[in-house]
């Protein structure tokens, strides 16, 4: 009995330490828009123009919050889409800082 619960318990904490899915980070450098009065992406604030596409961080810090601003970047791609516009894919900063 205590076997088959050891086995239990060891097949179970082995399906919880594997991921589904790896994290891939991209190193880029990108272009700040600032899309405030910008027609259908009012609400999108800032985006960020990565090989010709527009891309919205999950989070831009203040400091680079600045239109035409050249930065180097860490970034994940999200699954998300942006909930301010259905047909811009969504980023997360991992790490930023101006383009040299």
């Amino acid at each position: 009995m205590t076997k088959k619960v050891f086995l239990f318990l060891f097949i179970l904490l082995g399906s919880f330490s594997c991921s589904q899915s790896d994290i891939d980070i991209l190193e880029v450098e990108a272009t700040v828009q600032d899309v405030q009065q910008v027609a259908g992406l009012e609400s999108c604030e800032w985006l960020l123009l990565l090989n010709g596409k527009q891309y919205k961080p999950s989070y831009l810090p203040l400091d680079y919050r600045e239109d035409g601003l050249q930065v180097r970047m860490k970034i994940e791609l999200l699954p998300e889409k942006a909930s301010c516009n259905s047909s811009i894919d969504q980023i997360r900063i991992e790490q930023i800082s101006l383009a040299n």
